[in-house]
């Protein structure tokens, strides 16, 4: 997370590959329509903070609604998150959680 955002590197490569007629399409009758319907994403998410369900202020991070809703916007909606968060802390915590996020990966990667 970058700013409470995405870093405008992923923006760039989103507006880049995010095409009309490739990857979604419009029409007046149906709206939105994601073409990229029956494909797995996987979110990998760290910031310095923590902003999960159970932080103080959740509504500060702005990078997963905006990635779960340009998924969506492709058609991707089977989507698995994995955070790596607090990044910003002591090196005994944040070995857990690096540790956790990996075992979490694998996890989810023998699914794919």
């Amino acid at each position: 997370m970058w700013n409470f955002s995405i870093p405008y590197p992923l923006k760039h490569f989103i507006d880049v590959v995010t095409l009309p007629g490739e990857n979604w399409k419009w029409s007046p009758t149906e709206g939105y329509q994601g073409l990229l319907t029956g494909k797995k994403a996987l979110l990998i998410y760290a910031s310095a903070g923590n902003y999960g369900a159970e932080a103080p202020t959740p509504w500060e991070d702005f990078q997963k609604p905006y990635l779960r809703q340009w998924l969506r916007l492709l058609g991707i909606t089977d989507t698995h998150e994995i955070t790596v968060a607090p990044t910003l802390t002591d090196s005994e915590s944040l070995a857990e959680i690096t540790h956790a996020a990996a075992t979490t990966a694998t996890a989810v990667a023998s699914r794919f």
